[in-house]
């Protein structure tokens, strides 16, 4: 029964579209900009760049020099490889990259993917709270709970990487994950290595890839507020900002492919407490989805293809072949 879960928010979907008007659903479509709708993805190559340059940052502060240029095309293929992987454990696919271009530990690949991974749920779970005090107007304890959980989000949790016990604690915690969603021969035995890059990016300062996070996010939620103009929905940008936030952590639950299904309920229901109809919500809830999975994963997918025509890391597709072609490496490596 397990293996089905991820079908839960499919079914999601098909109950959405039970209960949809089409004919409404037509006219909302109808009224789209196509041209504007194609120019507005041109955003998504600074989003990636920004977000590229952000990972060889946080590799320079582990003491790996890694071009531009092989950057940004393994963090396209990272992104290719996230999409059509369960859970994005693909995005893990930059450490092999990494091994291969400049022999780096695995382990070691693994630190800059934890960080960069850290960087964008922390940013995402923040806005995301304060959207929840924006959308749902609650009273009393409940919203007591909800500014106990900003505050948590803007001052506990960054303090926390600075506590030994703590990052540790989270470390192994995301290390286990890694190993149980992978393959225990694969990270065996590297978990010091982990924890000390971990430690080393830290103490170098995370303070530049913050920002690098943030000024890339400005610019994916600038194409979102774009998109949701042309529907049009009359929310601000800040509001725009809230919105996706949400419907991205709700994306994450290990219910759906591609978040589909609970990134629709989620923003009907979040778009009807500001009284618009679920026609014009599943129309943007659609227009992301065709940006940031399909046009955004055909970017990626030209990235991940140039990668591996250099010889350096070519890459069987899907992440299982990946490891199966690169175990007998790791045993060396892992004891």
């Amino acid at each position: 029964m397990k293996k089905y879960y991820h079908f839960i928010g499919l079914f999601i979907l098909a109950v959405i579209l039970t209960r949809i008007d089409y004919h409404k659903l037509i006219t909302v479509f109808s009224k789209i900009n196509l041209l504007l709708f194609s120019l507005s993805n041109i955003l998504i190559i600074p989003f990636l760049f920004i977000k590229a340059y952000r990972w060889r940052y946080i590799l320079r502060l582990q003491g790996i020099d890694y071009s531009m240029r092989d950057s940004f095309l393994s963090y396209l293929g990272g992104v290719y490889a996230g999409i059509i992987t369960p859970g994005r454990i693909g995005e893990a696919i930059k450490a092999l990259y990494l091994r291969r271009d400049k022999n780096v530990l695995l382990a070691e690949g693994f630190v800059s993917i934890f960080i960069d991974r850290f960087l964008d749920l922390y940013l995402l779970a923040l806005f995301g709270s304060l959207g929840l005090l924006s959308f749902i107007n609650l009273q009393g304890a409940g919203y007591i709970v909800l500014v106990a959980i900003v505050v948590a989000l803007v001052v506990v949790a960054p303090s926390l990487l600075f506590n030994k016990y703590i990052l540790e604690k989270i470390a192994a915690f995301v290390y286990a994950s890694m190993i149980y969603k992978i393959d225990k021969n694969i990270l065996k035995g590297q978990f010091k290595i982990f924890l000390a890059g971990v430690k080393k990016v830290i103490a170098n300062g995370i303070f530049v890839p913050f920002v690098l996070t943030i000024l890339s996010y400005l610019i994916f939620f600038a194409q979102c507020y774009v998109l949701i103009r042309l529907i049009p929905i009359g929310l601000s940008y800040i509001g725009v900002i809230f919105l996706v936030s949400i419907s991205n952590i709700v994306s994450i639950l290990p219910i759906t492919v591609f978040g589909l299904g609970v990134r629709e309920v989620s923003m009907i229901y979040l778009l009807s407490l500001r009284n618009i109809p679920a026609e014009p919500a599943l129309t943007y809830s659609f227009l992301l989805f065709v940006s940031f999975y399909v046009i955004n994963g055909v970017v990626a997918f030209m990235g991940w293809h140039a990668k591996g025509m250099t010889g350096k890391a070519t890459v069987a597709l899907g992440f299982a072949g990946w490891f199966l072609k690169t175990k007998h490496k790791n045993n060396e490596e892992g004891g």
